[in-house]
């Protein structure tokens, strides 16, 4: 390790973080793949689904999901949302922060396909910081972009992104083909936006209904989870009615969620945790 003269504190080298990761649980035979200075391991989690587990010099290795099941825990905490939503009407509008694998979004689209929501009353925007995982799913949506330079490291991508999409359908009993249908005509018709940057300057053109708070921990992404973005976010993002439901639960959260005219529903955390966040917002259904 070096100390970084700017924060006077010590920082690994990529090696040294690649070596944490090898020490971690399922990790035996994970791949790890190097892009951009950042580490992506691909592993498995205890219900049998998969999840990625990233570093970079700056922050150590951190999964997507709880290791006692990505699938599992993306039902719980963000399913289970949604689908109080739909049972008291709330539109089909959803803003998705964290792409990540895709978990959330195909859950969604999985729902929708179950109550047969017409596909012109859909709308999703999901937001994803990483340049990589960005650009390869929507290389997974739209086969006919431009493919990278690297196919190795792009396969390891296309692969988890359809094994996701595939353990959605098949826990929700859906066709994956149509699952994915749907998805790729909602991209195509720009009914599900890919977006990059989530910040206090972002515009949003569509109520939301639902929202999926998946950023990756405050030490990751920090920016997404101080007072000033939280209380911005919540006063313009969601609609009336809404739900909105994060894995989180701080006093910062939950304070701007109040400030924003959210009620609170008492949840229990996944695997373990002591608490989650799902909070409601009623009021005049707003049509998209």
């Amino acid at each position: 390790m070096h100390r970084d003269k700017n924060r006077n504190d010590f920082v690994a080298t990529l090696a040294e973080r690649q070596a944490e990761m090898i020490a971690l649980p399922n990790s035996d035979g994970a791949a790890i793949i190097t892009m951009h200075n950042k580490l992506y391991q691909f592993i498995d989690t205890a219900d049998g689904s998969p999840s990625v587990r990233m570093a970079s010099i700056e922050q150590r290795p951190e999964a997507m999901h709880h290791s006692g099941g990505a699938l599992t825990e993306s039902l719980y905490i963000y399913g289970e949302a949604l689908k109080s939503a739909l049972e008291e009407n709330f539109t089909p509008s959803v803003l998705s922060v964290g792409l990540g694998c895709a978990y959330n979004e195909w859950i969604a689209l999985a729902y929708f396909l179950n109550r047969g929501t017409p596909t012109h009353e859909i709308y999703l925007e999901s937001f994803e910081n990483d340049e990589l995982i960005r650009s390869e799913f929507l290389r997974f949506l739209d086969s006919k972009l431009k493919a990278p330079n690297n196919f190795e490291t792009s396969a390891h991508f296309q692969q988890i992104f359809e094994n996701v999409m595939t353990v959605v359908a098949n826990s929700l009993q859906v066709e994956p083909t149509h699952l994915l249908g749907l998805g790729r005509k909602l991209f195509a018709d720009k009914r599900w936006l890919i977006r990059e940057t989530l910040d206090l300057k972002t515009d949003f053109t569509h109520p939301f209904s639902v929202v999926f708070f998946d950023a990756f921990s405050s030490k990751a992404t920090p920016g997404l989870w101080n007072e000033e973005f939280l209380n911005q976010f919540l006063l313009r993002a969601p609609g009336k009615p809404c739900v909105f439901a994060t894995y989180a639960s701080t006093a910062t959260l939950k304070k701007a969620l109040k400030t924003a005219g959210f009620e609170l529903k008492d949840q229990l955390g996944f695997g373990g945790k002591r608490e989650s966040t799902r909070a409601y917002r009623y009021g005049t259904v707003v049509t998209i």
